[in-house]
């Protein structure tokens, strides 16, 4: 990561300790976050939080009751866009949703996950961003939307997994990776490479990692799942898991 978002994200740390009141930045990528884990022995007390705990694009908020006297809430609000006319509506992508935003000129660091559930996208976005949102977002490909501040969430899990079983060689987090994505070696091998592989938001270049029961698996692009737990052996030793991978 860059010099200048370090030093931003120092200069932020400085704001809260000297102001004594919570100081929040955009939404970050993994990679973002990872590069304040990295920086963490020169912040004060952070937290980072997206809107919901399976959240992958998070806000830190820098200074806990730890260090300042003023804790404020995560300034974050759930959007809800959704065709005018579900019958004459194009089958929309979060590739879709995310173009028509991006379209209306706002940084992309304003919006967190984006979330389909039937045509119907809901969108984690800053606190002061949604007003202009909901006024400009009428339109995705070709089909008219409205959309409105998201109350009440959906019935069910928004996150929603799909449990599978995997058979692995060993439990190193390449041979993980490859087995779950249907990768080759070599993609996978340059997976690392390229630093696009996080376990629990946290960048790992090491492919010989054996990851925790529980730990969060992001491959940029790929799709991130979660290791439940190991549930037998095949007759030839090799490794059964069980995962829920993120859909």
């Amino acid at each position: 990561m860059n010099t200048y978002f370090t030093e931003h994200m120092k200069d932020l740390s400085n704001r809260a300790y000297a102001t004594g009141v919570s100081v929040f930045t955009a939404f970050l990528t993994p990679e973002e976050q990872n590069a304040v884990a990295e920086t963490d022995r020169e912040l004060i007390s952070y937290e980072f939080f997206g809107g919901h705990e399976s959240s992958e694009r998070r806000l830190v908020r820098f200074g806990t009751e730890k260090d300042v006297d003023v804790v404020l809430p995560f300034p974050i609000v759930i959007l809800r866009a959704k065709p005018l006319n579900a019958k004459f509506s194009d089958a929309l992508t979060h590739r879709d949703y995310l173009g028509a935003l991006m379209n209306l000129g706002i940084d992309r660091s304003n919006t967190g996950d984006i979330i389909l559930r039937e045509n119907t996208a809901y969108i984690f976005v800053l606190e002061d961003m949604a007003s202009f949102i909901c006024e400009n977002l009428t339109r995705v490909k070709h089909t008219s939307v409205v959309c409105e501040l998201c109350e009440k969430l959906p019935e069910g899990e928004l996150f929603r997994t799909e449990e599978k079983s995997v058979i692995v060689a060993s439990l190193r987090l390449d041979c993980i990776v490859c087995a779950v994505l249907n990768l080759s070696r070599s993609r996978c091998a340059a997976l690392f490479s390229e630093k696009k592989i996080f376990v629990d938001s946290k960048l790992t270049e090491s492919a010989s990692l054996i990851p925790k029961q529980g730990a969060v698996i992001s491959v940029r692009g790929s799709g991130r799942f979660k290791l439940l737990d190991v549930t037998g052996n095949t007759k030839k030793g090799r490794i059964v898991l069980q995962i829920a991978k993120y859909i």
